[in-house]
C-alpha cells in the first residue's frame, strides 16, 4: 500500500503540472491480461510488483517529453564539473516555431540541437544562478519556452500558441543540467529536460532557504 500511495502521489504531481499530458496509453489486451494476473499474485509477489511499477514509472515520468515528436533524436551530452550558465534559442518570427537549442556549460556553448536559421536569442544566467523551471507551448512543433530561475528572473522565446505544457524538477534542489528531445525539417518537434542537483558546489537558493545557516 505503501508503494501505491507514493506511486498515486507522483502521478497527481506530473499531472497537476502538465496542462496537456502526452502519456502512452497501454494496449486494451495487455491492459486486461495485466489485471488479470493480478489476482493470482501472492501479496509479497503484489508488493514487489507494486514496487518495479512505481520505479518504472518513476523512469518514465522523469524522461517525459512535450511535443509531438518525430524526426531525429537529441540530447545534450553529459557534463559532471559545470553547471548550465545560458541558453540560446533560435526562432523563425515568420513560422512561429523554435529551430534549434543551445546550453551553455561553465563558459562554453554546447552543440547547437536542432535545425539552422532563426532569430537567436540569448539568455545568460548570473553566478550561482539556475533555471529551475519551464513553460512551453507547442502546435506541430515547439512554438514557446519560457525559462525561470532561482533568482526570480526569466526569459521568453518565441510566441505562446498551442498546447501548453510546464515542467519542474521532482526535488526542490535539483536544477536543469541538460536537454532532450526531436526536430526535424523545419525546426524542433518535441523538448524534455533533466534535472539533476548542481554541479558546482555550493546552496541554490531554495537549498539556503530550506537549510538556513544560524547567524553567528
Amino acid at each position: 500500500m505503501g508503494a501505491h500511495r507514493a506511486q498515486e502521489s507522483i502521478k497527481g504531481r506530473v499531472e497537476g503540472v502538465q496542462a496537456q499530458p502526452d502519456s502512452p496509453v497501454p494496449a486494451r489486451d495487455n491492459k486486461t491480461l495485466l489485471s488479470r494476473s493480478l489476482g493470482t499474485l501472492q501479496p509479497e509477489a503484489m508488493l514487489l510488483w507494486l514496487t518495479l511499477a512505481l520505479l518504472w514509472s518513476t523512469t518514465c515520468w522523469a524522461q517525459q517529453t512535450y511535443g509531438l515528436g518525430g524526426g531525429k533524436y537529441f540530447s545534450t551530452a553529459p557534463d559532471y564539473h559545470n553547471d548550465v550558465t545560458g541558453i540560446r534559442v533560435s526562432v523563425a518570427p515568420a513560422l512561429g516555431l523554435i529551430k534549434s537549442i543551445q546550453l551553455r556549460r561553465g563558459s562554453s556553448w554546447t552543440v547547437r540541437h536542432g535545425e539552422e536559421g532563426g532569430k537567436v536569442q540569448e539568455f545568460l544566467l548570473r553566478p550561482g544562478e539556475h533555471i529551475i523551471a519551464v513553460h512551453g507551448s507547442y502546435k506541430g512543433y515547439l512554438r514557446y519556452l519560457v525559462v525561470h530561475t532561482d533568482q526570480g528572473r526569466l526569459a521568453s522565446f518565441g510566441q505562446a500558441e498551442g498546447n501548453h505544457f510546464s515542467a519542474y524538477p521532482d526535488q526542490q534542489w535539483q536544477v536543469l543540467t541538460g536537454v532532450f528531445g526531436h526536430h526535424k525539417l523545419l525546426g524542433l518537434t518535441s523538448i524534455g529536460f533533466q534535472w539533476e542537483e548542481p554541479r558546482v558546489s555550493g546552496l541554490t537558493n531554495a537549498q539556503a532557504r530550506a537549510n538556513p545557516q544560524p547567524e553567528k
